[in-house]
């Protein structure tokens, strides 16, 4: 069973800290080949300036502690990703307000029928909202978007995607309070609750193939 929390830098123990960066690694280093400076000075970890006592950290977890999916949310009133590394991408002035979340490195293996990856960035964004946000912005590729919108969330472009290395790269603003996805957490909600009786009354459901793991998504 999975289970997605969110934790403030501080509250990670060092060996979830670590473990974090090596999922990091190994899903942005190793498997989309992202050319990343800051990993040089990590042995087989991933992390970057904008991992600092303020960045509060989306994880899914299995029984074992063991990561599947991640994400990572900046204040816009501190330095932040698309503001400091892809200003660029964005048409209108950069957001730099207590009501502005940024979404970064977000990753999630398609677990649980392919439905982890939303489920974390559902979590994600509720975690920005009860923060005091109203919008979450993010640097994100035009195929995340497409998936996105199939996926009923409700977006906005800061501006016209651009080629940046092997890539084309976009802006884009959320809102932190969605319908569909407070929808999708209730649901998550009981269908963890009643999975839990079940095992407490010793019936456990059938476990059912999915697809494989490591089907990261990126941003």
């Amino acid at each position: 069973m999975i289970t997605v929390i969110s934790r403030h830098e501080s509250q990670l123990s060092p060996a979830l800290r670590d473990d974090l960066g090596r999922y990091r690694h190994a899903v942005f280093i190793k498997q989309l080949g992202w050319r990343l400076p800051s990993s040089a000075s990590q042995c087989g970890q991933e992390l970057d300036q904008f991992d600092h006592a303020d960045t509060r950290y989306t994880l899914a977890l299995d029984s074992e502690e063991k990561i599947h999916g991640c994400a990572r949310l900046l204040p816009t009133t501190q330095p932040y990703l698309l503001a400091d590394v892809f200003g660029f991408l964005c048409d209108r002035p950069l957001p730099r307000q207590h009501d502005t979340w940024e979404i970064s490195r977000f990753a999630a293996s398609a677990l649980e029928g392919g439905k982890l990856p939303m489920r974390v960035f559902w979590h994600t964004l509720h975690t920005a909202w009860t923060l005091g946000a109203n919008s979450v912005v993010a640097v994100t590729t035009p195929a995340l978007e497409r998936y996105f919108l199939r996926h009923g969330v409700a977006l906005s472009r800061l501006g016209q995607p651009q080629r940046v290395n092997r890539d084309h790269l976009l802006a884009l603003d959320f809102a932190a309070y969605q319908k569909n996805g407070r929808a999708a957490l209730y649901t998550q909600s009981a269908a963890v609750a009643s999975l839990n009786q079940a095992f407490l009354r010793g019936n456990p459901p059938p476990t059912r193939g999915g697809p494989p793991p490591g089907q990261a998504l990126r941003e």
